[in-house]
């Protein structure tokens, strides 16, 4: 018999990971136990970040639009940043995502 390894994917598990997807939103509407707590914070925080590279990402592709593949890749790779940081929050592993992690430590909230 073969035993499956299950992970008991929490309630902080789905507020850190969601918050790569509506950092915003998320914040505002969680409770205040899910927002004093360092894990979610910690994503929290991480997916302000991204967010704020989308955003400087397609402000600079509107002003510069002859780089357009250049825009599509850096795109791309924000993309797996997020996803990647998705797939640490569900892993209940506070760990930095690439390259945008270590700013995610200078914001205060």
């Amino acid at each position: 018999m073969v035993q499956k390894n299950s992970k008991n994917i929490t309630d902080k598990n789905w507020c850190a990971a969601l918050s790569y997807l509506f950092v915003g939103i998320l914040w505002f509407a969680l409770d205040d136990n899910m927002r004093k707590d360092s894990f979610v914070r910690f994503h929290a925080k991480q997916g302000l970040v991204l967010l704020i590279a989308v955003i400087a990402l397609n402000m600079l592709s509107s002003l510069l639009p002859f780089l357009a593949l250049v825009w599509w890749l850096l795109g791309l790779g924000l993309f797996v940043l997020g996803l990647l940081g998705f797939i640490f929050a569900l892993d209940h592993k506070k760990k930095s995502i690439p390259i945008l992690g270590s700013l995610a430590k200078n914001f205060k909230f």
